[in-house]
């Protein structure tokens, strides 16, 4: 960029200037601290509304969780059902973190932190057991010393919650698979019953499905792996 400066009057002869250069201050976002946390709807998943945030001229509020917690920025929810899912996606080169608490801003109990995925991929943080009518709070920012990033957040209700006893086993053992939040639910294989209770005889991928009061498709999978039992050869001599 070019720039000139001169005398606004006719013939005002030689005058000298100063100039200077400098960034403007960066004020922090409204919600830099947990008492201005934005609060965001909780949408079906078929649904969600998404919420595009800038983390530019953010502080810290209290230590990170992993990474470096300098611009981290908040953001509150109250929970509709026990289980939600927090997705945040950084821009570019931006790898989110997500720490979901409970209590209120005075009085913070961290429930989880999230940080496994890179730059620029959706991190999720689940929130499970969650009281219904209760208000959470969350915060994000960018897990590297740099700061000043755009994020895209959104909150989805999450009505099917399946588990399985165990997903390492022998072979001849028994394992169950349960799921709740929906009303009816298809298992993958042939596997039926509530809890399902089955003996698997491979190493394989076992699903639940189910449609939700929104008519939204959910499924979550299990791998489910079998040792195999080992052949032991004796010797005598």
């Amino acid at each position: 960029y070019y720039l000139r400066v001169y005398d606004y009057h006719l013939d005002s002869g030689t005058n000298t200037f100063t100039i200077c250069i400098t960034t403007p201050p960066i004020l922090p976002p409204g919600n830099d601290d947990c008492t201005g946390a934005f609060n965001l709807p909780v949408t079906p998943n078929c649904q969600p509304t998404y919420t595009v945030v800038s983390s530019s001229g953010a502080t810290e509020s209290q230590s990170s969780c992993a990474g470096y917690s300098d611009d981290d920025i908040w953001f509150s929810f109250t929970a509709p059902t026990n289980q939600i899912a927090i997705h945040a996606t950084g821009e570019l080169v931006a790898d989110a973190v997500i720490e979901l608490f409970s209590g209120n801003c005075s009085s913070l109990n961290s429930i989880g932190c999230k940080d496994i995925t890179a730059a620029g991929q959706t991190e999720t943080r689940i929130g499970s057991g969650l009281t219904v009518g209760q208000v959470y709070y969350f915060r994000v920012y960018e897990y590297h010393n740099m700061g000043g990033f755009t994020f895209t957040v959104n909150i989805d209700r999450m009505e099917l919650n399946a588990t399985t006893s165990n997903s390492l086993i022998c072979l001849g053992q028994s394992v169950s698979l349960t799921a709740s939040g929906t009303p009816t639910y298809t298992w993958s294989n042939g596997v039926v019953g509530m809890p399902a209770t089955f003996t698997p005889s491979v190493s394989t991928n076992y699903s639940v499905s189910s449609v939700d009061s929104y008519g939204c498709f959910l499924q979550q999978s299990f791998l489910l792996s079998v040792i195999p039992t080992p052949t032991i050869n004796l010797n005598y001599s």
